[in-house]
């Protein structure tokens, strides 16, 4: 029984070390991606908003319209990098 605890302890700091490693190398990269994907997502809702506000005012629907799905184009955009940041550290075997 001492040997099973001794390999899943060796694992786990194993693990932790790539851990540490992966956070050195991709941490600010990932870091700007969910800062740029919270921003996009923020944006998007106020520019949907005012989207809606200005069919009720002046604009052509259909102008209010093409805007927001612009703009959720551009939370999808910034959203494809976050995905992509999750594959990798699956890749690397820390998640």
């Amino acid at each position: 029984m001492g040997e099973h605890d001794a390999s899943g302890a060796q694992s786990s700091s194993r693990l932790e070390q790539r851990r540490a490693e992966y956070e050195a190398e991709f941490g600010g990269i990932e870091a700007k991606h969910r800062e740029e994907y919270r921003i996009a997502q923020h944006g998007s809702v106020m520019g949907q908003v005012l989207c809606g506000v200005a069919i009720g005012l002046w604009w052509h629907p259909f102008i209010a319209f093409a805007a927001g799905i612009g703009l959720w184009g551009s939370v999808k955009e910034v959203r494809k990098k976050c995905d992509a940041d999750a594959h990798r550290r699956q890749l690397y075997g820390v998640e």
